[in-house]
């Protein structure tokens, strides 16, 4: 099926912005005692051990309102990844620390941990070896320092560009560890392919994550890429959330679509 075939498919839910998703769970936490909080949520900048010896990950960590006073509570976590050239930062520095607050606030979403790492972003790196680093070793760091949900259902990761194309490695290369996944502007390199067509063979059907693929109408850089996710997908009958819309290969278009992103991660907490 081409990519224009599975725009056709869709074209109906696009006309209202996002294809429908399964009826998901109740929020694991309530929101009630965050909508009460006088305070903002906070952004820290920190470093984990990274799995080589010597190595370090950076990142950001957005932490809900009142988190510090509401020591019962604990919270789902999304992990959001930077493109080529970008880092720890990039996804704050385009609103999206900003952007979660406000719907938290508002009551929205339910409240949740924002984790921005910075990772090697040549595209020439090893694929696996990145995924490794943060899912094996930034993860399991994450849930021990902070007050996570640290189960699949509450543990999403998505990215940008480069960034999403981890992101789909690495859920469906960490099924047990990742329940939701974004890919933004991504898709599946050519590289790749070959690769994830046995990562989807080797997850059992009630292991596959949730998928959410966005991508601009004139994003000439990865829809070719996109396509070869979408088919694959269908190929193997594996669901997916699929968004297109006006716009172009860029933070501008990934940043203002980042409360549809939020909203539709939060279906699942």
């Amino acid at each position: 099926m081409s990519f224009l075939s599975a725009i056709r498919r869709v074209a109906v839910a696009l006309a209202v912005g996002l294809i429908a998703a399964c009826a998901a769970p109740a929020p694991a936490i309530s929101p009630s005692s965050t909508s009460a909080c006088a305070e903002d949520g906070s952004v820290q900048s920190d470093s984990a051990a990274g799995i080589q010896p010597g190595s370090t990950i950076r990142f950001e960590i957005y932490l809900p309102p009142c988190y510090e006073q509401q020591a019962p509570l604990s919270y789902p976590v999304l992990y959001l990844l930077h493109g080529a050239g970008g880092g720890s930062f990039t996804w704050n520095q385009n609103g999206a620390a900003r952007v979660a607050n406000r719907m938290i606030r508002s009551g929205q979403v339910p409240p949740f941990i924002l984790v921005t790492p910075g990772f090697t972003s040549d595209v020439s790196a090893s694929l696996d070896s990145i995924c490794v680093a943060l899912a094996d070793g930034l993860v399991p760091q994450i849930d021990r320092r902070f007050r996570t949900l640290a189960d699949r259902q509450h543990r999403a990761v998505a990215g940008a560009s480069f960034g999403g194309v981890v992101a789909t490695t690495m859920a469906f290369q960490f099924p047990a560890q990742f329940g939701s996944v974004g890919a933004f502007g991504a898709g599946i390199l050519d590289r790749q392919a070959d690769g994830f067509v046995r990562l989807l063979a080797a997850t059992p059907p009630d292991r596959r994550p949730r998928i959410l693929i966005d991508i601009g109408d004139r994003d000439t850089t990865m829809l070719p890429f996109a396509n070869v996710l979408t088919q694959t997908l269908t190929q193997h009958d594996v669901p997916y959330t699929l968004i297109v819309k006006p716009g172009d290969h860029s933070y501008q278009y990934w940043a203002g679509h980042l409360e549809t992103y939020y909203r539709w991660f939060a279906e699942s907490w």
